[in-house]
């Protein structure tokens, strides 16, 4: 078993990183393993922190330290919160001498990893979104610091649509799915019962909403049915500009709820009956933790992508036999869209679910060895050094 620094994002933060990183250092810690997590302060962003986000069910084997340092006014006027999230890693390492160290995400965690791993000896595993590669590494944001993260990196974990783009700086890489659910947490067992047919959007208010599809989906409510019910599970700044968008008609029929906790999610999903994920509007392709956490509680997934299921089955994750949980809205008049969700969901009210069980051992089992491949490589090395 090893002793870990995992430096990332994390609860009461949003996002599908944090809700990846709770899982993912929960799962590795009932392996056995040691978990030091090094974040953010609780308050880093009020608009994207979720209510009672940082008190976390308490798992053996983990421990959770945050960069929640005073910091005094400086010129220019920063809070300096990637220094405090560095000296928070520096201080964990020295407290408890890790084996290994890894970045969850690469801005700002997969630097400070590289960095910590540096000043160490430590040998750091790194991992990355979506976002992070598409907004810094491909714009050639900070082209010096970036790429020598990578470069320096023991190994790095990434996935079938940014595989390329990581083996430019280095060929010590890993293909895996980005995520996969936990099903001890993520299953159909006690869906809620109630008259009405729930209908859900789920997703982050930022800058981008508008690209996301929410007004064709608002307009798609607008004209089901009074068996029908809607929900938003919303925040970011651009909320009240999306509820300002919304057709008066529809505007008092909807429930407006804040981000649960990841550890809230499943119990969440099971009172809804259909999941929205619209991509074609979107500014570059999005791995979505939610239609795979949806799926595995038999909640339905409507989406404008006929090619949804083929995009998981080339990350490697494969749910087709299941299909009758995607229904395609893309290339569809508003009228036929109403008459599939119509169809699908008002007259097939249990659906089926996506038995996760073997996709996730594979998935955490195969994490597991990229961190001992780390190891042993580092200490491999360390002997070379020292018969040389």
């Amino acid at each position: 078993m090893a002793d870990i620094i995992y430096i990332s994002k994390y609860p009461p933060l949003e996002g599908g990183i944090a809700s990846k990183t709770f899982w993912l250092t929960n799962a590795l810690a009932r392996s056995g393993h040691s978990i030091h997590i090094v974040t953010d302060a609780a308050d880093v962003d009020a608009h994207l922190a979720i209510q009672d986000g940082d008190l976390s069910p308490e798992t053996a084997g983990i421990r959770i330290h945050r960069a929640d340092q005073a910091v005094p006014w400086h010129i220019p006027n920063d809070k300096h919160h990637s220094i405090s999230l560095l000296d928070k890693a520096l201080q964990a390492t020295t407290e408890n001498k890790p084996d290994l160290i890894v970045g969850g995400y690469l801005v700002p965690y997969g630097i400070i990893a590289s960095l910590v791993s540096r000043l160490t000896g430590i040998p750091y595993v790194l991992m990355h979104g979506g976002s992070d590669i598409q907004k810094f590494l491909l714009n050639t944001v900070w082209p010096q610091a970036l790429p020598q993260a990578l470069a320096g990196a023991d190994r790095i974990i990434t996935d079938v649509d940014n595989q390329d783009h990581i083996r430019r700086y280095t060929g010590r890489i890993t293909v895996l799915p980005p995520y996969v659910p936990d099903p001890s947490a993520f299953t159909r067992l006690s869906r809620h019962k109630k008259d009405k047919i729930k209908l859900a959007l789920i997703g982050k208010a930022n800058y981008h909403w508008n690209h996301k599809g929410w007004q064709r989906i608002a307009d798609i409510w607008k004209q089901l049915s009074d068996e029908f019910e809607f929900m938003v599970v919303s925040q970011g700044i651009g909320l009240e500009d999306f509820k300002n968008s919304i057709p008066e008609e529809l505007a008092g029929k909807i429930q407006w709820h804040a981000f649960v906790p990841p550890w809230k999610m499943p119990d969440l999903l099971r009172t809804i009956d259909g999941f929205f994920w619209l991509k074609d509007l979107l500014p570059f392709p999005m791995f979505s933790n939610t239609v795979l956490e949806a799926l595995a509680c038999g909640t339905k997934v409507l989406t404008d992508s006929p090619d949804l299921v083929e995009g998981y089955r080339r990350h490697g994750i494969d749910f087709d036999k299941h299909l009758i949980e995607v229904i395609p809205l893309s290339l569809l008049g508003k009228r036929t869209s109403n008459s599939i969700i119509e169809i699908n969901i008002l007259k097939q009210k249990d659906a089926d679910y996506w038995d996760c069980s073997e996709a996730y051992g594979q998935y955490i089992s195969s994490i597991e060895r990229v961190f001992f491949d780390a190891l042993s490589d580092a200490q491999q090395r360390s002997s070379s050094f020292v018969i040389d």
